[in-house]
């Protein structure tokens, strides 16, 4: 089983829509480095600027949430149309379908999940978190985004964070550490290796440094617990290889 890891958003990767219509930053993808025509699965986040098309993937199934802005609706060809807003359920749909957004007076930010349905499946669902979480991935792959608010995250080992493999045994993108951990306090350290550390994930910290959109990849049996410092809202992804 490959380890967790932690994703800061200075890490993730921007690069054009494959229609060419505007630009998506990619958070994560499998296997790593791959392209817009090859992935397995893949999670990232778009700005929307204007009305138009939506790029067409063969035989990739789409799940979308609006993050901001006043919302879009989705024209699908012979198919009618749904809105979706910045309190709508993730919504789910085949990514090779014809479909049209329309803004509602303004730009809007999105996450999209992204799987190649041959190989794989997926769930998104949104998570306010007011109290302790306590979470173990029960599927092959768990994405976590904060995209509002802050969590403390126990416990994450030190070595993970400084270059360990990441999710698929690839090697994991840079984490500057020094600005996603401080040390818990009030405990004694563990006995033997590895250090347990508090990782901060959110809008940001004491220092200023920008976390915001941090996301958390875990694989299968791995546990954590979620403690917020303030009302935050994650999203959680769950990929499925299929048999």
């Amino acid at each position: 089983m490959t380890p967790m890891r932690v994703i800061p958003a200075h890490a993730y990767r921007r690069m054009p829509w494959k229609n060419g219509g505007g630009v998506t930053t990619e958070i994560a993808v499998s296997p790593e480095g791959a392209g817009l025509d090859n992935f397995d699965w893949r999670i990232s986040m778009a700005h929307v600027a204007q009305d138009g098309l939506f790029s067409a993937f063969p035989g990739v199934d789409r799940t979308l949430v609006v993050l901001s802005g006043l919302g879009i609706t989705l024209r699908f060809a012979g198919r009618g149309e749904v809105t979706l807003g910045k309190m709508s359920d993730p919504y789910f749909f085949a990514a090779d379908a014809a479909v049209e957004g329309k803004l509602h007076g303004e730009p809007i930010d999105d996450l999209n999940v992204m799987s190649r349905r041959a190989g794989w499946r997926h769930e998104v669902e949104r998570r306010d978190i007011y109290e302790a979480w306590e979470y173990e991935a029960e599927c092959d792959v768990a994405a976590l985004v904060c995209v509002k608010g802050e969590v403390m995250l126990d416990a994450l080992p030190l070595p993970l964070l400084r270059g360990g493999a990441g999710v698929g045994g690839s090697p994991a993108r840079s984490t500057h550490p020094e600005a996603l951990i401080t040390p818990k306090t009030g405990r004694p350290p563990p006995p033997t290796p590895p250090r347990i550390l508090h990782v901060r994930l959110g809008e940001g910290s004491a220092r200023g440094a920008s976390l915001e959109n941090a996301t958390l990849l875990l694989t299968r049996g791995e546990r954590i617990t979620l403690t917020p410092e303030r009302a935050a809202t994650l999203f959680e992804v769950r990929l499925y290889r299929l048999a």
